[in-house]
């Protein structure tokens, strides 16, 4: 998968589809707050980049990470 900018998706950070982004209104930089399934503790992640994908709706994160 390739950023809107043509960049590779790297190790450290959250990375968003650009349909969610865009109904959302999240931006490279923001910081977003995610809760597992099947708990209450959140995680808190800066949007590394904005990716291009066929998929309408969604959030990777590099297992790494």
């Amino acid at each position: 998968m390739k950023t809107t900018t043509g960049g590779d998706i790297q190790n450290g950070g959250l990375y968003v589809t650009h349909g969610f982004a865009k109904r959302a209104g999240i931006k490279k930089g923001d910081n977003l707050k995610v809760k597992t399934f099947g708990s209450n503790k959140q995680y808190s992640f800066k949007v590394k980049g904005i990716i291009v994908t066929e998929t309408n709706q969604g959030a990777y994160i590099v297992i790494n990470y």
